[in-house]
């Protein structure tokens, strides 16, 4: 029986798990929520205007002694234990996985560091959520499945750590969405869309957004493989960023492939996702894909933030990733050529983009077989070279000294321990390497051909719709092709709200070339400021002085 009690992680922070959630509801975030509070310089609850804020505005409200870290962190926890569970007509948003208890003690740190005049970063004080498949130090690496519900690593992914010496304190993680290589078993259930709780908030990175959608947090730092930033944000009226790949490092991350996957945030703002680039770009060894020369560049990806940084750029418009099949898709459409009209009138020059033929073709295919090879061999390398306390899951199936995805897919019933041709077969790659080999040239092929057709047309970004239609109620499909687009050739690729349609909120995404962060950025800012997009949903309102949960 799952009681309403703190648990200790091996090593590191204290945590509220999942199930103690589900179980305690409330009583639990209440019981984090103000432990020990009254500890802390000045300590207060955050005035209750703060949903909404980015994290830049909050940290020039700390700056000003507007509140505190704790207080911060308190009226996040409120927002948690008001909105992640059932309450009046609505279901709650399910976005949490695990909760630092540790997270109040950091922020007095912060708190009394801030008062002696030590500023560790732009993030100092400042709470960020982590999509449950990043390590964080003493909290379970998951990715929403029951197999890995005690995985708990032993050390920060590196961006954590960048992220932590930046000054930010992790809250919690959040639930993982859809199914993948790595088997079944997901404990986290369905997460809900803030606009309408009846829908999803897209896939794979659901949880992240929709819980910074619902402001349980500023910022969360979520992962891409074909789409898993770039879809929850267009879907929850978000801003989300996929990094060029090897721009930031992937290690600590529980990645299924090398070749797509890459750690990006999602974030209320532009300027917090800069934020967000300046703590964490960095080469590190840990993680081959690592770029060498990744670098911040001179005065900071806000340098570029500039309201008339449209201006003079060329923008290609991807007709054929446009939809009209139905009246939300033809809507869509509307709304993102409405958002290029604006980029038009703020001086950019936009131009149709007819992409090759074979290029069209290729993208959708040869990613497959990539991640078809990769999946195990990528799930047993982080297996093997992450610390974590789960040796009885280890032992499922053989090798018995390490967690294979064999191990995953006994756990979840998808094959039995007694098979080992089953248990051979689900540590090898579906795939042959010379097809393997084969697929990678066709990448990379294709990487060069979108290089160069950039270059010959003069393009500082490619346009399309970040999805083609709003959310659709959970448990339906929505197409994502255009995701695929950025991902197949390892582009970075930034999503913007562009407005509504039927209520509900839809994206406008930019694709620029390889380390053109800073440009996109520039692009997404000025877009940005001119249109302000951003309207905070119904279901999660702010909540009255004082008020810790409406259930």
């Amino acid at each position: 029986m799952t009681t309403c009690s703190k648990r200790s992680s091996v090593k590191g922070p204290a945590m509220i798990d999942r199930r103690s959630l589900l179980a305690c509801g409330s009583a639990v975030t209440a019981t984090v929520l103000f432990t020990g509070a009254e500890a802390s310089p000045g300590s207060t609850a955050a005035p209750p205007d703060i949903y909404g804020l980015d994290a830049t505005a909050l940290q020039q409200m700390l700056t000003r002694g507007e509140t505190t870290s704790v207080g911060l962190v308190i009226s996040y926890l409120q927002r948690i234990a008001a909105y992640e569970f059932a309450y009046g007509d609505q279901l709650g948003i399910n976005a949490i996985s695990n909760l630092n208890a540790n997270a109040l003690a950091e922020a007095r740190q912060r708190d009394e560091e801030k008062a002696q005049g030590k500023q560790r970063g732009p993030l100092h004080g400042i709470p960020i959520l982590v999509k449950d498949v990043v390590d964080v130090r003493g909290l379970p690496t998951t990715g929403s499945l029951e197999a890995l519900r005690n995985f708990v690593p032993a050390e920060d992914a590196t961006q954590i750590r960048l992220l932590r010496e930046a000054g930010a304190i992790v809250l919690g993680k959040t639930n993982v969405l859809g199914v993948d290589g790595r088997g079944a078993g997901s404990f986290g259930g369905d997460t809900r869309n803030p606009y309408d709780q009846s829908r999803h908030p897209g896939f794979s990175s659901g949880g992240a957004a929709a819980a910074v959608a619902a402001g349980f947090a500023p910022i969360s730092i979520a992962e891409d493989t074909f789409g898993s930033i770039r879809i929850p944000a267009s879907l929850t009226n978000l801003v989300g960023l996929r990094p060029t790949i090897g721009l930031t490092s992937a290690n600590g991350l529980q990645r299924l492939t090398w070749t797509y996957d890459t750690l990006g945030p999602i974030a209320l703002s532009v300027r917090d996702i800069a934020l967000v680039l300046d703590a964490t770009v960095r080469p590190d060894r840990k993680d081959p894909v690592s770029a060498k020369d990744a670098a911040v560049p001179a005065g900071g990806y806000g340098r570029f933030l500039d309201v008339g940084f449209l201006r003079g750029k060329r923008l290609g418009v991807i007709g054929a990733l446009f939809a009209s099949g139905t009246p939300a898709q033809v809507a869509t459409s509307e709304a993102v050529r409405s958002a290029l009209a604006e980029m038009e009138r703020q001086g950019a020059t936009i131009v149709e983009a007819t992409l090759p033929a074979d290029m069209m073709q290729v993208y959708g295919t040869i990613g497959r077989k990539i991640i078809s090879y990769e999946i195990p061999k990528a799930l047993n390398a982080y297996f093997g070279t992450t610390v974590g306390a789960n040796a009885g899951l280890a032992a499922l199936a053989p090798p018995s000294d390490r967690i294979t995805r064999a191990d995953l897919l006994v756990y979840s019933g998808e094959i039995n321990a007694s098979d080992t041709d089953a248990t051979t077969r689900a540590d090898e790659s579906s795939v042959s390497e010379a097809d393997y080999k084969d697929a990678l040239a066709a990448a990379e092929k294709y990487k060069r051909l979108l290089v160069r057709y950039m270059v010959d047309n003069h393009f500082d970004a490619l346009a399309y719709p970040s999805m083609q239609q709003p959310a659709s109620k959970i448990g339906v499909s929505d197409p994502f092709d255009q995701e695929k687009l950025a991902a197949t050739a390892g582009f970075p690729a930034l999503s913007l709200p562009a407005g509504f349609v039927e209520g509900l909120p839809v994206g406008i995404e930019l694709m620029g070339l390889p380390f053109t962060e800073a440009k996109l950025l520039g692009m997404g800012y000025a877009f940005e400021q001119a249109t302000q997009h951003r309207k905070l949903p119904a279901t999660t309102p702010a909540l009255m002085t004082g008020q810790v949960s409406r259930r």
